[in-house]
Parts: structure tokens; C-alpha cells; sequence
């Protein structure tokens, strides 16, 4: 998530001129009211689960919006108790834009006797006006410590080196890190809904060409949509003028029982950061959306464009903490997590401020390991980690994207579960083995070890014969994984 300290630095810029389009602004009395009915009806909708009077607060006729707040709210409910406040409404045309903390009791699976979990989650839901009352278009977690971009025609974060101009009418929102996958994200919603514009920036290991960049991201989407059903439009460098390098792409593809879609992409990067502007949805929907989406790209800007690419990273991880790394070890106090490791001896880390409550990846100072490296992260999930079943799916997951990134030939063996002492938890290994997209055979040995709501990994990668050689010192880093 985005941190309490990033708040201040979300500067909230003098207002642009919008011309004659239409602008939010803040929910009168009256729309309140109709929007804490609402909220009372939704929260006897999930504490009861059934699916009928869920569906009866979703709004009509929107098709695309109503699969994916059933797809959110299926995984869920039930919950024992939920009681909403509403802490901010926004409103623009016939849509409402609510920004809601929600007090959630829930079980931590549908086993008899499972322990339960109390937690707090911050929800925007869009909301559209209809006769019968206010009805549910999309269902957004947000980061409430920056919660103030929802009311400013710009966003600028000083920290991550970017400003951008909101479209006039649209909403929003800033999302919870760990659910947008990004070091941090805002997402824009038009008033109907979909599709959405998003900017999300990320930390790289590694810089890397923006065309190459998009390049891959776009052949993973088409191997996750099947290549056969997915079509690139168009992809090539743009001439950056003030911004950083910067290149597009356009994708369309036709997913098996739903409408065809497109991907519009433009991605810039600065040193080892990279910042991605991409609206994603129905074909028409998105080609509606295509003039907005070009003027989000022309006010895209650099705070300073003169910083040097290490800083970036510094001020970054500032408004994102992470841990201390001192050569191969590494340890992390922070949000109620305690963690150490210890890497191959010799071995550095770099650590990055990505989609997760830490990140630092080691790699090998010598050829002997060419390619090899050593991830360790954290993410947290407030449901599923005590869930025997939402560890088989952590695999399946982590199987998907392989695969989506051009693994052939996937094999997983050798899954075990066992207690590890330095954790105090139990910690679920597997190994697989795949060819890349360069015909070289790679393996990895994943350790996926629940610890209440985080979930702790360590990945250990590298060609199949520098693997079989450095096995020894990839043991004695997950033996090395301890909670202080």
C-alpha cells in the first residue's frame, strides 16, 4: 500500500482549466443519505452471501461491470459481521463515487473451526443512480492515505517523480499497492464505469528499453489470451520531447464468451523506473475512451527530469520502506512483519519497492552462477493465507505466469510441506523445471511458507547446471529465513 509519508508528497497542483467539460465534485446531503442506505443494504447483502440480494444491488445493463464485482465479492463472502462508513463521496453525472472503510469479522476458510479474522479494508465503489436507488458498477480497494488525490484535477507524486492531469469528470482513485501490483497506481474511472485508465509505476531491477518492455508485456498478454485470438496494432518509440523515453502499443483479441477486447499502452522510463499508462476493455469502450487516454498521455510529465536514477530509487523506497541490506543479508521490521535472510555468501541484493510488502533480489558475482539469482518478498492477503487450498493456488499461480512469460516444457515435482524452525511455520517447497524462450533449461525452487495474513517467498533460479552446483548455498538461504 501506499505509505502514510506519501501522502504529503501526492501534492495536490492548482487546478487546470477543463474548458466546458464537466467536472466531480463533492456528494451533496441528499446523495449521501441515498448512498448510506446503500451501504446498509450491502452489508446485510455480504453478511448474508446469498447471491440474489447481492445481484439486486449491482447495477442493470452493465454486463462487464457486473462480472467483476461478482468475481471480487464470490471470493469474500460470507462474512460474519460488516459495518461500512462512508468517509468520502465524490459525484459526476449520474455516477457516485464512494469511498468506504468497511469493518470485516470473516472465517479464515470454510473449514469447521477456523480461526477468524478481523480486518478493515478501504473500498471505493462506484456507484450509478437509478430510480430504485443507487446501484454498483465497480468495486476498487483504494490506499487511504491518499485518499486526497480523489478531489484535485492533478496528481503528482514527488517521491516517484511523476504529475499527471485527471480528466475532467472522471474519478480518482489511488490504489492499495498490494492489490494493484505495482510499487503505486492510480486508477481513472469515467462516470459509466469502464473502461478504466490506469498509471502505475514501476521499479525495475534492471533499466530497460521501454520498446522492449511493452514488447514483452504485450507478448505475455497474447500468450494468456491464446495467441491465436490476439492481434498487436501497432507498437513503436515515440518521440519523447520533455518526457523520458517512452513507446506504445495497441492490442486487440477476442477472449472465448466475451465481447472482443483492446489494450492501449504507452509505457516511459526513467533510469530504473518505469511508468505505464494502459486502459484495457470492450473494443468500442476503450476506442471511446481513446482521445482521453492520448491527452492523459500528453500531461504526463517528469517532477525532475534532471534525477539521477539511483535517487529515484532512494526517494522511492523512502515513501515505500523497506528493510536493511548489508551485502548478502537482509532483514526487514516493518507493519508487524519481522523478517531476516541471508543469501549465498558473496552475493548482493538490490532491493525494490514493488507490489509487495518487501522485494530484494541477490544475484551471484561470479559466471560460475550466470543467471542465476535469488528472490525474497512478502505479500499480504487478510484471507485465504490459513486456507490449505489457497496454497495449491499460489502454485497454480506462480505455474500461470511462468508460462505467460514463455516457459515450454513446464514440470513441478518435488512438493513437500514442512515446519521450518526460523519461522516458526510451516513452509510449502516445489521445484520446477522449464525452457525458456531462449531454449536454455531452467529451474527454480520456490518456498511459499503462510505466516498469518503475509505470505513469505523465496525463489531461487538459475540454468539447470549452475542450479545443480549452487543447491547447497540455495539450502542454506532458506535455512537462514528467520522471524526475529
Amino acid at each position: 500500500m501506499i505509505r502514510p509519508a506519501l501522502a504529503a508528497s501526492l501534492a495536490l497542483l492548482p487546478p487546470f482549466l477543463a474548458g466546458g467539460d464537466s467536472s466531480d465534485r463533492e456528494g451533496n446531503p441528499e446523495e449521501k443519505a441515498a448512498v448510506q442506505a446503500f451501504l446498509g443494504r450491502f452489508d446485510a447483502a455480504c453478511r448474508s452471501g446469498e447471491k440474489g440480494m447481492i445481484s439486486e444491488l449491482l447495477a442493470e445493463g452493465a454486463a462487464s461491470c457486473r462480472r467483476r464485482c461478482e468475481s471480487i465479492l464470490r471470493r469474500c463472502l460470507p462474512v460474519a459481521q460488516r459495518q461500512s462508513e462512508l468517509l468520502l463521496l465524490r459525484a459526476s453525472g449520474d455516477a457516485l463515487g464512494a469511498f468506504v472503510r468497511a469493518e470485516i469479522d470473516q472465517a479464515a476458510s470454510g473449514e469447521k473451526g477456523a480461526p477468524r479474522l478481523r480486518r478493515r479494508r478501504h473500498e471505493f465503489l462506484l456507484l450509478r443512480r437509478e430510480e430504485r436507488g443507487p446501484r454498483l458498477l465497480t468495486l476498487l480497494e483504494f490506499d487511504p492515505s491518499a485518499m486526497a488525490v480523489a478531489e484535485s484535477p492533478t496528481v503528482s507524486c514527488e517521491g516517484c517523480n511523476w504529475t499527471v492531469e485527471k480528466p475532467p469528470g472522471w474519478f480518482a482513485v489511488a490504489r492499495s499497492r498490494e492489490c494493484c501490483g505495482a510499487t503505486e497506481a492510480i486508477s481513472f474511472l469515467p462516470p459509466e464505469g469502464e473502461p478504466s485508465i490506469e498509471v502505475r509505476v514501476f521499479d525495475l531491477p534492471e533499466a530497460r528499453c521501454p520498446l522492449e518492455a511493452t514488447k514483452l508485456d504485450d507478448e505475455r498478454l497474447c500468450r494468456q489470451l491464446g495467441l491465436a485470438s490476439a492481434k498487436t496494432l501497432k507498437r513503436r518509440l515515440l518521440d519523447a520531447g520533455s518526457h523520458p523515453a517512452c513507446a506504445e502499443s495497441e492490442i486487440l483479441y477476442e477472449p472465448p464468451g466475451q465481447p472482443p477486447g483492446r489494450v492501449l499502452r504507452c509505457y516511459y522510463l526513467h533510469g530504473t523506473t518505469l511508468y505505464a499508462l494502459v486502459a484495457s476493455g470492450g473494443r468500442e469502450a476503450v476506442e471511446r475512451v481513446r482521445g482521453t487516454f492520448d491527452r492523459l498521455r500528453e500531461s504526463f510529465a517528469l517532477v525532475d527530469p534532471a534525477r539521477p536514477a539511483e535517487e529515484s530509487r532512494s526517494r522511492m523506497l523512502g515513501h515505500h520502506p523497506g528493510g536493511r541490506l548489508e551485502g548478502n543479508a537482509y532483514s526487514f521490521d516493518y507493519e508487524g512483519l519481522r523478517l531476516s535472510v541471508r543469501a549465498p555468501e558473496g552475493w548482493t541484493g538490490v532491493e525494490t519497492s514493488g507490489p509487495a510488502i518487501f522485494r530484494v533480489r541477490f544475484r551471484s558475482p561470479s559466471k560460475e552462477g550466470d543467471g542465476a539469482f535469488l528472490d525474497v518478498y512478502a505479500v499480504r492477503d487478510p484471507a485465504g493465507w490459513l486456507d490449505h487450498d489457497a496454497v495449491a493456488r499460489e502454485i497454480e499461480a506462480r505455474d500461470a505466469e511462468l508460462r505467460a512469460c514463455g516457459a515450454r516444457d513446464l514440470e513441478r515435482s518435488t512438493r513437500t510441506a514442512v515446519r521450518h524452525p526460523g519461522l516458526r511455520a510451516m513452509i510449502h517447497r516445489s521445484e520446477a523445471t522449464w525452457r525458456d524462450t531462449a531454449g536454455r533449461t531452467i529451474r527454480e525452487l520456490l518456498v511459499f511458507a503462510p505466516v498469518c495474513e503475509e505470505g513469505i517467498y523465496l525463489a531461487a533460479r538459475a540454468e539447470r547446471e549452475a542450479f545443480d552446483r549452487l543447491r547447497e548455498a540455495f539450502e542454506g538461504a532458506v535455512e537462514s529465513l528467520s522471524r526475529p
